[in-house]
C-alpha cells in the first residue's frame, strides 16, 4: 500500500488563549490527484493550507504528518535543515500567487530553484520544461506585472514543477477570476495532479466538483469541537435510458467514483473508479453503457433490458474526461471529451465500431450531449471553457456549422427527446441554475426558460428522457449530492421530489 503523503489525525489548532480555529479528525492523501478542501468562512481552510504547506509554525494538538514527518516535531526541535527540506518538498501557492511583479517568470523559477539548492547545471533545463508544460514558453521574459491572473497562476504552478515537489497546496487559486480563467487554472492544476497530489483550498463549488476527493471542514461556530469533517469523492453525474416502453433506468456516479443503477451499486471493471457515465438504446431493450474512469480510460458494456454483459475496455489514445451517447433507429454514436478539451466521436453499427474521429469545436469543450433528431440526423450540444454553449446537427449534407446559443456561464449541457419530432436543450449554469429550450415542428427553438431547484439548491448535473406519457422525466444532481426528479405533466411540471 502506498504510504500517505499527508496524514492527519485529531488535529486541533488555536492560537494561545484563543478560540478553536481548525478541527480535522481524519484526513489522508496517498496518490496523485486533485483534492478540494472546503468549508464555510471561519472554518480554517487557509489555516489548514498553511499548516500543510509548512508556513504556520504555531503549536497544534493531534498529528499532522507530511512525507512521514510530524510537522510540530520539526518546528519544536528547531531543526532548520529539516524545516527547509520539508518546505522544498511542498509547493505552497498562497492567495495572490506569491510572485514578484518586477521579475519575469524565468527569474522567478531560477530564484526558487536557488533557494531550493537545485544544482546550477540543472536549473535552466528545469525552468524550460516547467514553463513549456504550463504553456508559458513564449512569456518567459515578460514581467509578472504584465501577465493576466490566469497566466500568473500558471507561473506559480511552474515554480512547483521546476522544483520537482511531491505535494502542491494552493490556497484559493481561482479567487476573483472569471469563468474562462478559472477553467484555465483548473486545467493547469489538473495537469500537475497527474504526477503528484494537489490540494486546493477553495470556496467554489464548481472547483470542488472537478476534484477527485474532497474534505469538508466543519463550521466551528455551529458544529463545535466534536464535529467530524466529511471526506468523500465529489464526482456526481447522472443519466437515464428506457429499457422498455414506460420504464426508466437511472445511472449515476457516486461521491467515491462508484457506479449506481437506480440508486443501487453496479459493478465496474476491477480497480476502476467512474468519472462520467452515459446510457443509450439504439433499439428497444438494447442497452449500451459508456463510462470514463478517473484514469481517463473508456469502458463499454451491452445489455438486454436490465441484464448487462461484461465490461469491454475501448481503445482510445486520449485521456477521457466526460462521455455521451446518441442512440436510436438502430444507430449508436459515442462522444468523448478529452482532458485537453478536444471532442472525439465514434459510430457503432452491426459490423463493429468505426475509428475515433476528432471533431473541431469552437473552443475547448467541457461537456457534450447528443440526441437523435426526428429527421434521422443527430443534434449535438457542447459547452466550453469560456462558459458558452454551441450546437450543430448532421443530415444528408453532413454537419452544419456551429451555432452559438444565447446563454452564458454554462457549466454543463444535456439533450432529451420529446415525442417523435421535438428535442429539449438543457444547460446547467455556473450559479447552479437551469435553463431549457424546445424545438418546434418548424425546426425553430423556443426562448430559453429558467428553472430553479427547490429550496435554493444548486444543480451540478442534469439528465432528461421521455416519460411514460410522452412528457419528460428530469433528473438533477445538486451540489450537496442529492438526486432530484420532476415530471412534465401537460403544460407544466410536477414538484421536485428527492429520489
Amino acid at each position: 500500500m502506498t504510504a500517505p503523503v499527508v496524514e492527519v489525525v485529531g488535529l486541533r489548532f488555536r492560537y494561545p488563549g484563543g478560540p478553536l480555529l481548525l478541527a480535522v479528525d481524519e484526513f489522508s492523501v496517498s496518490e496523485p490527484g486533485l483534492v478540494a478542501v472546503m468549508g464555510e468562512s471561519g472554518a480554517g481552510k487557509s489555516t489548514f493550507g498553511a499548516l500543510l504547506g509548512g508556513q504556520e509554525q504555531s503549536p497544534y494538538e493531534g498529528s499532522l504528518r507530511v512525507f512521514g514527518q510530524e510537522w510540530s516535531a520539526v518546528v519544536e526541535e528547531g531543526r532548520d535543515a529539516d524545516r527547509q527540506l520539508h518546505r522544498r518538498r511542498i509547493g505552497y501557492i498562497p492567495q495572490g500567487y506569491g510572485l514578484l511583479p518586477d521579475y519575469t517568470p524565468w527569474d522567478m523559477l531560477l530564484l526558487d530553484m536557488g533557494d531550493a539548492e537545485i544544482p546550477q547545471a540543472e536549473r535552466a533545463g528545469r525552468a524550460e520544461r516547467a514553463l513549456e508544460a504550463m504553456g508559458l514558453a513564449g512569456m518567459a521574459d515578460r514581467l509578472i506585472a504584465e501577465l493576466s491572473g490566469g497566466q500568473q497562476q500558471r507561473v506559480a504552478i511552474a515554480r512547483m514543477l521546476a522544483r520537482d515537489v511531491g505535494l502542491v497546496v494552493a490556497d484559493e487559486p481561482t479567487a476573483n477570476l472569471d469563468v474562462a480563467t478559472t477553467r484555465d487554472v483548473l486545467d493547469a492544476l489538473r495537469q500537475a495532479a497527474r504526477q503528484i497530489p494537489v490540494i486546493v483550498i477553495t470556496h467554489d463549488q464548481w472547483v470542488a466538483d472537478q476534484c477527485r476527493w474532497r474534505l469538508d471542514l466543519p463550521s466551528l461556530a455551529t458544529d463545535g469541537e466534536d464535529a467530524r469533517p466529511e471526506t468523500h469523492g465529489v464526482r456526481r453525474v447522472v443519466d437515464l435510458w428506457s429499457p422498455a416502453p414506460g420504464q426508466l433506468q437511472t445511472w449515476s456516479v457516486d461521491r467515491d467514483g462508484g457506479l449506481l443503477s437506480d440508486g443501487e451499486p453496479s459493478e465496474l471493471p476491477e480497480g476502476a473508479l467512474a468519472a462520467s457515465v452515459s446510457a443509450g438504446s439504439p433499439a428497444e431493450g438494447d442497452g449500451r453503457l459508456l463510462v470514463a474512469d478517473l484514469d481517463g480510460r473508456l469502458w463499454a458494456r451491452q445489455g438486454q433490458g436490465r441484464a448487462w454483459g461484461a465490461w469491454e475496455r475501448l481503445p482510445f489514445d486520449g485521456t477521457a474526461r466526460s462521455v455521451a451517447t446518441s442512440a436510436g433507429a438502430g444507430r449508436l454514436a459515442r462522444w468523448v471529451v478529452q482532458d485537453d478539451g478536444q471532442l472525439w466521436h465514434q459510430q457503432v453499427g452491426p459490423q463493429g465500431a468505426s475509428e475515433w474521429a476528432r471533431m473541431e469545436a469552437p473552443g475547448r469543450v467541457t461537456s457534450v450531449a447528443a440526441a437523435p433528431r426526428g429527421d434521422g440526423g443527430t443534434e449535438l450540444v457542447v459547452s466550453d471553457t469560456a462558459g458558452c454553449a454551441w450546437s450543430r446537427h448532421d443530415g444528408s449534407g453532413g454537419w452544419s456549422g456551429w451555432e452559438g446559443l444565447p446563454v452564458d456561464r454554462v457549466r454543463a449541457v444535456a439533450l432529451s427527446t420529446v415525442g417523435p419530432t421535438s428535442l429539449e436543450r438543457w444547460v446547467v449554469r455556473s450559479d447552479g441554475g437551469l435553463q431549457h429550450s424546445r424545438s418546434g415542428p418548424d425546426g425553430g427553438w423556443s426562448d430559453w426558460q429558467p428553472m430553479s431547484a427547490p429550496d435554493g439548491l444548486r444543480v451540478v448535473s442534469v439528465a432528461a428522457g421521455p416519460g411514460p406519457d410522452r412528457g419528460q422525466v428530469l433528473l438533477a444532481v445538486t451540489a450537496d449530492g442529492a438526486l432530484l426528479q420532476r415530471r412534465e405533466e401537460g403544460e407544466g411540471w410536477s414538484d421536485w421530489v428527492r429520489c
